[in-house]
């Protein structure tokens, strides 16, 4: 007789046995309505006048009731879709503590108590000899808790409860028959603890949030012809148990289908199964003692069969086109694998000597109906070509070529092996790793292609002075070529493509040769390498999701082509490494990345046309960056940021970028020098909260921002920098505090020369300010304690020197201030200024212009030919000019205004020299015997004027031709440069 039929037998005899019970006992009836022939309206009064024994049969209705059943009865509905027991949210619906009650027919609802997730249970049972069938636990808390012994489930639903549909504790030589628990919030069935004999047959667990079945330390349970589908987590999951599953199916749940957890010698039976379509595993055993057989596992999203532990026997199964490997070893030993079928899958071997060797896989398994062999310590043999899997233990001389089946692919696994030569092989490809060394040496691989396989094309563990050449590695499911501690390695001329996670991934494998390689189209990067003292160059990693080349430890990087990558071309994390001569373009991020990398050498790169940077230099120092071409980025040409320091950023070509050429930004003692920094749409060099940079000999010119933009900094020196023809500024600096220094050519520009804002202990000198649009130089708003020494500001359209809105302590000393549209120095509500000994000449307004400024000093200035006055005051007070030489100023009419008498115009011995005073000197003490009248309301004079120019130590005059040719040699000379040194 057939299982089915004997199964069905039994449910027959069981009714049976109900039915005559019943037939024999005392009868209460129930009616919610009240029913004249009813002895009770509720179900509570029914039970308390019951004795044991007693069948109470409720009539159709919903009995909106909790009830607590202390004797042995029967509940007998009229059809779990007329007889409805109702709890309404407040605690457990039926409570019951006595042995031998049977509930019947019924359907019981709602148990859990709103807004407080898994509380009351439909029934809660801790009686013996219970027994409920043909009834529906629906929107409990739990539906069935039991925690009784020879109990019985049949016939039965279990739907949408908040927690298990079933719940077993210490339960002992229970039944389960033909019963649904399906939509559970957790799992379908869980089973605790202390629950032994269970006996679970034709069942569904399907479609629960949680897992279809969990089960701890369980002994003697069967499951038979059971569904476990499309639930959350696993089909069943049992920890510590011993089990027999037969006959079940396992499919579509979101992790695996069977999982096994046994740390013991618990005997585990799996036959039969179907375990297909699964997120993860279609079997999972952590244990020993298991058979697994005659089972069907396809189409996983991992492997079909994944096991660790011991003493398995694994036969007669069928594996097949699972994402992972067909069966897994994990470190297993003393396991028997025999006779298994694998299509489009292999055996994925792993773990130490004591494990593999004591391992037997016979040649009864096949891959795609050819013989999988397992060599253990042999040698010299030549492995024919009609087998579908090669497994090597211990083995020394093999050669392995010649592969080329198109429809039956292979697969190789070397273990503790020697002089192994795996070559011209054109079919490594499959559910695992198309080739994988593991704890040898010496091994080649060579002109093999490894495509399509669940895990790596070439895998090499723990193994060295191995030779890995011309090989093709693609559609991999994880990376082309993976190495894991293989040092002394070759990697040459080998094509990774389209691989979903590397082209080529080397981790702690050292003095590494990584040469001519093609790793493009990879869903990650195209090499990533953990490892020091490798040479990579020449290689192409080109198209990847991420990054193209990322290296982790010091290397010599040369000749390699990384462009349009999703993210960075190159990303390093290194010491004492050399980066030369490589391309990293178009990338989604920047050309190269270098994060916590320090005294690198990185010469002659070009990283252009990037979304972000050309190079970005990150928490990095003491970083030698010469003769780079980062030009056309979409942000920066070179940002150096968050606490980079002492880095050398020195003849690098930074143009056409987006934004800026070169950005410091909280960097500290960075040295930029003679780098080309022009043509950017924002600024040719910025540098932004930092300290201690030196700017030297760079060429910031026709930039959309400034030339070179400072802010928020302290102590840096920019020297000789050449910024002209800028949209903005030559040099702007603001908010700087302590020490900085300003020297350069700043001619040209559509802005001020130099322009400084917020500036605190800031010196400017020995600028060219030329044929700028607005000023020479401006110091504006709230700067302090400025020196401004030794400047050339020639033809400005508005003035050579402007100070606006409350500079103060403020120095213009020795300034060749000439031809510029407004006047020669402007001043705005300043206070302790001092100017002195500059030359002040031919501006087309005033020669010093003063307004609303106090407590400063004019002294010593060479003041001449301006079209209106030399000094004009205005509304200003508490200033002291003396010692000036004003000459032919304001059309040779009175060369001074105030507009009041506020200020001195003399040191209480000597006033200025007049080029128009007309009055005497009888005693010849060099000081005209009257006043010189000062133009304005206030009746201000020069009490001392002096007959003869002062010797002031004003600049000496610059030739004529200096306001013009001086800006147009500079354009020709950075022009020329420009074009000669710009890459592209």
């Amino acid at each position: 007789m057939g299982r089915t039929a004997a199964l069905g037998l039994m449910m027959v005899f069981v009714v049976m046995v109900l039915i005559g019970c019943t037939a024999e006992a005392d009868t209460i009836i129930v009616d919610d309505d009240g029913g004249s022939w009813a002895d009770y309206d509720n179900i509570q009064d029914a039970v308390n006048n019951s004795t044991n024994g007693t069948v109470v049969r409720l009539f159709n209705g919903t009995y909106k009731e909790l009830i607590d059943v202390n004797v042995s009865i029967s509940l007998v509905g009229n059809g779990s879709g007329n007889t409805v027991i109702n709890g309404e949210y407040r605690d457990d619906v039926i409570d019951i503590a006595s042995d031998n009650v049977t509930i019947d027919k019924i359907m019981i609802i709602n148990s859990r108590r709103p807004f407080i997730y898994g509380t009351g249970r439909g029934l809660d049972v801790s009686g013996s000899n219970f027994i409920i069938t043909d009834s529906v636990l629906y929107n409990n808390g739990f539906g069935l808790y039991l925690a009784g012994e020879n109990c019985s489930i049949i016939n039965s639903s279990f739907v949408d409860n908040d927690r298990s549909g079933i719940y077993l504790s210490g339960c002992f030589n229970t039944t389960i028959l033909n019963t649904t628990s399906i939509g559970n919030h957790e799992s379908g069935l869980a089973i605790r603890s202390g629950c032994n004999w269970l006996n679970i047959s034709m069942c569904n667990f399907s479609s629960n949030n949680g897992g279809g079945v969990n089960g701890s330390g369980v002994q003697n349970l069967t499951l038979d012809m059971s569904n476990c589908s499309d639930n959350g987590y696993e089909g069943i999951d049992l920890e510590g148990c011993e089990a027999d599953l037969k006959n079940n199916t396992f499919n579509s749940n979101q992790e695996n289908g069977i999982y096994i957890y046994n740390r013991g010698d618990s005997l585990t039976i799996l036959a039969n199964n179907t375990c297909k379509f699964n997120s993860k595993d279609g079997i999972s055993s952590v244990s020993s003692l298991s058979h697994i057989f005659n089972n069907t596992c396809w189409e996983n999203e991992q492997h079909g069969i994944d096991l660790q532990g011991s003493n398995y026997s694994v036969y007669d199964n069928s594996i097949g086109s699972n994402l992972g490997d067909g069966l897994v070893l994990e470190y297993c030993k003393w396991s028997n694998i025999s006779g298994n079928v694998f299509i489009d899958d292999v055996i994925w071997l792993n773990g130490w000597t004591s494990s593999i060797e004591t391992n037997t896989i016979d040649e009864w398994n096949t891959v795609q109906n050819r013989p999988v062999v397992f060599y253990k310590n042999e040698s010299d043999i030549t492995v024919p070509t009609d087998v579908g899997q090669v497994l090597l233990y211990n083995c020394t001389r093999f050669v392995i070529v010649g592969f080329h089946s198109v429809d039956a692919p292979s697969s190789v696994s070397v273990f503790y092996s020697d002089d192994i030569t795996i070559m011209n092989n054109t079919r490594f490809s499959n559910g695992s790793t198309g080739i994988y060394v593991r704890l040898s040496s010496n091994v080649t691989v060579y002109n093999n292609s490894c495509n399509n396989n669940s895990r790596d094309g070439i895998h090499v563990w723990h193994s060295e002075n191995l030779s890995l050449r011309r090989n093709i590695c693609e559609n991999n499911t994880e990376n082309g070529i993976h190495i894991y501690y293989g040092d002394d390695t070759e990697v040459i001329d080998n094509d990774c493509y389209f691989n979903q996670v590397n082209g080529l991934y080397l981790r702690n494998a050292d003095r590494c040769i990584i040469d001519s390689n093609r790793c493009n189209f990879n869903s990650e990067m195209g090499m990533y390498i953990d490892d020091h003292d490798m040479t990579i160059a020449n290689n192409t990693c080109s198209f990847n999701i991420e990054t193209g080349l990322r290296f982790e430890g010091r290397s010599m990087i040369e000749n390699n082509t990384c462009n349009s990558n999703g993210e960075n071309g190159f990303i390093g994390n290194f010491d004492d490494s050399e980066i030369y001569n490589n391309i990293g373009n178009s990338n989604g991020e920047n050309g190269l990345y270098l994060a916590g990398a320090d005294s690198n050498e990185i010469d002659d790169n070009r990283f252009n046309n990037n979304s972000l940077n050309g190079i970005h230099i990150y928490v990095s120092e003491e970083n030698q960056i010469i003769n780079n071409t980062c030009n056309s980025n979409i942000v920066n040409g070179i940002l150096n940021t968050e606490d980079s320091e002492s880095n050398l950023i020195q003849e690098c070509k930074l143009s056409y970028n987006e934004l800026n050429g070169l950005l410091i930004e909280k960097g500290r003692r960075n040295h930029i020098k003679m780098n080309i920094c022009s043509k950017n749409s924002g600024s040719g060099i910025v540098i932004d909260n930092s300290e201690g940079n030196e700017v030297w000999d760079n060429i910031c010119n026709s930039n959309i921002g400034n030339g070179i933009y400072v802010k928020k900094e302290r102590k840096n020196r920019l020297k000789n920098n050449t910024c002209n023809f800028n949209q903005e500024a030559g040099i702007s600096v603001s908010q700087t505090t302590s020490g900085s220094i300003i020297e350069g050519n700043c001619s040209g520009n559509r802005y001020n020369g130099i322009r400084a804002v917020s500036a605190v202990n800031l010196v400017i000198k020995n600028n060219t300010c030329n044929d700028n649009k607005k000023d020479g130089i401006q110091a504006f708003h709230l700067c302090d304690n400025v020196n401004v020494l030794r400047n050339i500001c020639i033809g400005n359209h508005w003035n050579g020197i402007r100070l606006d809105w409350g500079p103060e302590d403020m120095e213009i000393r020795w300034n060749y201030l000439r031809s510029n549209k407004m006047h020669g120095i402007s001043q705005y509500m300043t206070e302790e200024i001092v100017t002195e000994h500059n030359t002040v000449l031919e501006n087309s307004m005033s020669g010093i212009y003063i307004l609303k400024s106090t407590k400063g000093e004019i002294s010593y200035n060479e003041i001449e030919g301006n079209e209106e006055y030399g000094i004009f005051l205005n509304q200003s007070d508490n200033l002291t000019i003396h010692n000036n030489n004003l000459e032919d100023n304001n059309g040779g009419a009175v060369q001074a205004n105030s507009t009041n008498d506020e200020n001195t115009w003399h040191n209480g011995t000597h006033g200025n020299y007049w080029s128009d005073y007309s009055g005497s000197d009888d005693n010849d003490d060099g000081i005209g015997d009257t006043p010189y009248l000062i133009d304005g309301v206030g009746n201000a004079t020069d009490p001392y004027p002096l007959m003869d120019p002062v010797d002031n130590g004003a600049p000496e005059t610059v030739p004529e031709f200096g306001k013009i040719l001086i800006p147009i040699s500079c354009f020709i000379i950075v022009y020329a440069v420009f074009r000669k040194r710009l890459i592209v």
